[in-house]
């Protein structure tokens, strides 16, 4: 936070911008590398994210253990040694 009514927000491009923060988002909540909403014209800060709504992680999460083993996978041996 900058001061009572702005901050400085990183995007996952790397930009920075100085930004509003609405009067209803908790001051206490926004910390560095808190995930946020921005409102899509004026780059307000709207909302604070779940951390768990974090793209990045999400993308790291292992959703279910797939049951397929190499031996199932037919051809591609080249591919299947860059793997292992």
């Amino acid at each position: 936070m900058i001061d009572e009514n702005h901050g400085l927000v990183t995007s996952t491009g790397g930009t920075n911008y100085y930004v509003r923060v609405l009067s209803t988002i908790d001051r206490e909540k926004l910390k560095t590398s808190t995930s946020i909403a921005m409102h899509r014209h004026s780059y307000s800060v709207v909302d604070i994210l779940p951390s768990e709504s974090d793209a990045a992680i999400q993308m790291m999460q292992v959703q279910e253990k797939p049951d397929v083993t190499f031996a199932d996978i037919g051809g591609c041996d080249t591919q299947k040694q860059e793997l292992r």
